[in-house]
């Protein structure tokens, strides 16, 4: 794992004056580009090719001629070929030179591994890097054990359909994703809603 020391020391390199929020172009990147645009700091979605639209086409910031002001959500695309290039070196140094803090959303975990985010990913990132591999409903302490063991109430779980006997929400499994999926409602075993 990564220690503080070794981000700490990336960070003391950095512009503070001058940050970068970035944010892998997927899910919520376009609120995270704007709530940095709104903070007044730059932000950079990074993006796999052909996959960018959104944000190179329809949310890069512009500057209007006419009245000089500046419209769009997203101040810079960075395209990569594939997004687990994130991890590579070379994109690594030029989220450093950017000053870049990278917000990381649920896509970041789908397409870096864990191994990569906590030993290799050294840009420094909002949050505990450690912390994202508990969002996997497969690891020994994932987020249900860490909200029981802070007390946090959750929703009853059914491990089966036999076992509903009230309204519940149902992950459907998808075949090809497993990090997506459909959810329906069900009041009984045979009653979906």
């Amino acid at each position: 794992m990564l220690s503080k020391q070794d981000v700490s020391a990336v960070l003391s390199a950095y512009d503070q004056r001058s940050l970068t929020i970035s944010v892998l172009g997927s899910h919520s990147a376009l609120e995270v580009c704007r709530g940095a645009r709104e903070e007044g700091l730059r932000n950079l979605a990074v993006c796999q090719k052909d996959r960018d639209k959104t944000y190179s086409r329809y949310y890069l910031g512009r500057t209007v001629k006419s009245t000089g002001r500046k419209v769009g959500t997203v101040d810079e695309v960075m395209l990569l070929d594939r997004f687990s290039d994130l991890i590579s070196d070379d994109v690594r140094r030029q989220l450093k030179i950017k000053n870049a803090i990278f917000v990381p959303n649920r896509s970041f975990a789908v397409y870096v591994p864990y191994d990569d985010i906590e030993n290799r990913f050294d840009v420094p990132i909002f949050g505990n890097r450690g912390m994202l591999r508990a969002e996997e409903r497969t690891a020994g302490k994932n987020q249900y054990w860490l909200m029981q063991k802070a007390g946090i109430e959750t929703p009853r779980r059914f491990n089966k359909p036999s076992e509903i006997d009230s309204l519940a929400i149902v992950k459907a499994p998808d075949a090809k994703r497993s990090y997506e999926r459909a959810f329906f409602f069900a009041a009984s075993r045979s009653g979906a809603l």
